[in-house]
């Protein structure tokens, strides 16, 4: 009878344990559709727009398998003239199944620009920020705009991709230091019940 008191505690104790770990997101989405820029060149442009209704959800895996198709994605314009912290929240969000998407942008690492010789250009701008979706923590992100345009006009197909960044605290690690308070306050009830069975 007293070991049965004693494994009730410590079932509840793993319940608590795992009720307080962090769940990030992990995993990669890509957005798809088309963008308008401030100049006709993708040389100079600095400046994306998104028409309304034609983002939507081209693959995603992990923590967005599943929604692939989801549309409409609210894309907002942001600026690239430079490198830098360069806020914009959220840069993109949508809702399927429930559950709100979003990504806000905090820093821009790199902007790259090329142009090949059967007339189109390419332009690549990369950085950090971070991932959220309903349920889960906060993460922290790599992301990823790629643009072709052999058009000579203003547009283009674009790639919006993300991947889990390596600075993203593992599921692994408790937050905070709640879990060793729990494991504490536990195990002082698992005494004080083995007291009073004992006596």
């Amino acid at each position: 009878m007293k070991n049965k008191y004693i494994l009730a505690g410590v079932i509840a104790l793993v319940g608590l344990t795992a009720s307080v770990q962090a769940i990030p997101i992990t995993g990669t989405i890509q957005l798809g559709g088309t963008v308008q820029f401030n100049t006709t060149s993708l040389q100079s442009a600095t400046i994306a727009t998104f028409p309304v209704n034609d983002i939507q959800v081209s693959s995603g895996s992990g923590s967005y398998t599943g929604t692939a198709g989801a549309a409409p994605v609210t894309f907002n314009t942001f600026n690239f003239s430079s490198t830098g912290l360069n806020t914009v929240s959220p840069l993109w969000s949508f809702v399927w199944t429930g559950k709100t998407y979003q990504f806000n942008l905090e820093s821009i690492t790199t902007v790259s620009r090329q142009s090949f010789p059967n007339g189109s250009d390419q332009l690549f701008v990369g950085g950090f920020g971070k991932v959220s979706i309903t349920g889960f923590d906060t993460t922290a992100a790599n992301w990823s705009f790629n643009v072709t345009d052999s058009s000579g006009g203003n547009g283009g197909i674009f790639l919006f991709a993300f991947n889990d960044s390596n600075t993203a605290i593992p599921a692994s690690v408790p937050d905070g230091g709640t879990t060793v308070m729990l494991i504490g306050a536990a195990l002082s009830g698992l005494g004080l019940i083995r007291k009073k069975l004992v006596a």
